[in-house]
């Protein structure tokens, strides 16, 4: 391997938290995902998710200057019927971006095959998963360090995500660009809610916003999202980190002065990314998720004049209502030299597609008869 490069292999907690300054610099060259690609976001995200998965964070060193982090879990999985050892980018459903981090100055070609030639030196793994990544600049980077591994890998959709470009761009201006019964559906929900009492839309950011989380939490309850067992702790404890750093905004809706529904949003650089959404279940039938929608991108618009809202992983109906693009989310996919690496290499590139071709081949001598 180039002695251009040094590896250093984090398998603990301890470890991971003495590279909180060198992690965070190299992050902040992300400027509109830094929070989550920050290291405060994964030690959160490991205190709540780490559980029985092991920790293998790679760090790639060049002199004493960090330039690359593979952030990976290892955990035992089938893929393919095949049972298997594999790493995967740290992250669940509530992680907008699971993404290697690396020195945008350095030699993709150089970089990509000493990190995977490292990589390979760790024993006892079969198939890495890097992402899922949708299309920008964190997604080409990790393709054109594969480019570089020497190996076998590949790629596969896994989910789309849905975006709204906004610079530029006036609430008043887009709702009538929306379509006529997405406006109409709007302007009878506020209606009706309105018969029920008095509505307050509260919108608030940073300090302010954390000293509103118990009205979240109150509407969390509350709500559907009890199914999560999760509870509410994890997304009070983001708010906490989101808060001292001006990313956390929290819009609420109230009856009478009572919290009934809440949407929690993430704001970094240009970028807002929508995480969650939360509301009392007796009010399910007044949409007042949609509402409160509503008024949360005419705020972002007006007054935050953000350049892009993110409406995260899904495909779900309401979202191509009021995005714009919608984008693949891929997982890559590298494959060790291994029995088994070699075997769900065989099982994704050759099994795979002949049973999608046989399925669809049955399906359609189905139609002909």
């Amino acid at each position: 391997m180039s002695a251009e490069y040094s590896v250093v292999i984090i398998d603990n907690l301890s470890g991971f938290s003495r590279i909180q300054q060198e992690w965070d610099a190299l992050a902040s060259q992300y400027h509109d995902e830094y929070f989550f690609l920050s290291h405060g976001w994964y030690s959160l995200w490991l205190n709540y998710f780490l559980k029985d998965s092991s920790l293998c964070i790679v760090t790639v060193y060049k002199g004493s200057r960090l330039v690359a982090i593979a952030p990976f879990l290892g955990k035992d999985e089938r893929i393919k019927r095949i049972p298997v050892r594999k790493l995967e980018s740290i992250g669940n459903a509530y992680s907008p971006l699971r993404s290697l981090i690396i020195d945008r100055s350095e030699s993709k070609q150089r970089l990509g095959a000493f990190l995977f030639g490292a990589l390979r030196k760790i024993s006892g793994w079969d198939i890495a998963q890097i992402g899922p990544l949708y299309d920008g600049e964190l997604y080409s980077q990790a393709e054109e360090l594969l480019c570089n591994c020497g190996g076998n890998w590949l790629h596969k959709v896994v989910d789309c995500n849905w975006r709204l470009p906004c610079e530029g761009l006036a609430y008043d201006g887009y709702l009538k660009s929306r379509d006529k019964g997405v406006r109409q559906e709007i302007k009878r929900r506020n209606k009706k809610l309105g018969e029920l009492g008095t509505i307050e839309i509260k919108i608030v950011k940073g300090h302010e916003a954390a000293a509103y989380m118990a009205d979240y939490s109150n509407v969390y309850e509350k709500s559907w999202k009890q199914a999560e067992h999760l509870g509410p702790g994890f997304h009070v404890d983001l708010g906490k980190i989101a808060a001292r750093g001006n990313n956390l905004l929290l819009a609420l809706m109230y009856l009478d002065g009572q919290p009934i529904a809440a949407q929690y949003r993430i704001l970094c650089g240009d970028k807002c990314f929508f995480l969650k959404t939360a509301y009392d279940s007796r009010y399910k039938r007044y949409s007042v998720g949609l509402v409160l929608l509503n008024h949360v991108l005419q705020y972002l618009m007006d007054s935050e004049q953000v350049k892009m809202v993110d409406f995260g992983p899904g495909n779900e109906t309401y979202k191509s209502d009021w995005a714009e693009i919608k984008r693949n989310y891929t997982n890559f996919y590298l494959f060790n030299k291994t029995v088994k690496g070699a075997l769900a290499h065989f099982a994704y590139t050759k099994v795979t597609p002949i049973v999608k071709r046989f399925g669809k081949r049955l399906e359609e001598e189905g139609h002909e008869g």
